[in-house]
């Protein structure tokens, strides 16, 4: 994963935070800090099937890339009205 993903994601969550009351986003935060950890263990987990390969260092980082992209697919909607429930709005559109 390059640090844009995770620059994209860190600025995103900052973004929610005008998006939802202080205790969802408190919740978001914790939730993130759980989810952050899950994806880069499973990442790792899937990576050591190439231990002692040379593309190993390669898949653990398009396992992570692939993980925030999901991520902020997941979460760019809760900037539009409804959380995204009537689509796309213009400021999830930036971190499509």
């Amino acid at each position: 994963m390059s640090q844009t993903e995770q620059e994209k994601l860190n600025s995103l969550i900052n973004e929610l935070q005008g998006h939802m009351d202080a205790s969802q986003y408190a919740e978001l935060l914790r939730i993130e800090a759980d989810w952050e950890t899950v994806a880069k263990d499973h990442c790792k987990w899937e990576a050591a099937f190439f231990t002692g390969g040379s593309n190993q260092p390669m898949m653990l980082a398009d396992c992570l890339y692939r993980q925030y992209q999901q991520r902020i697919d997941i979460l760019r909607l809760n900037l539009c009205n409804g959380n995204g429930m009537t689509g796309e709005c213009e400021a999830s559109l930036k971190y499509k």
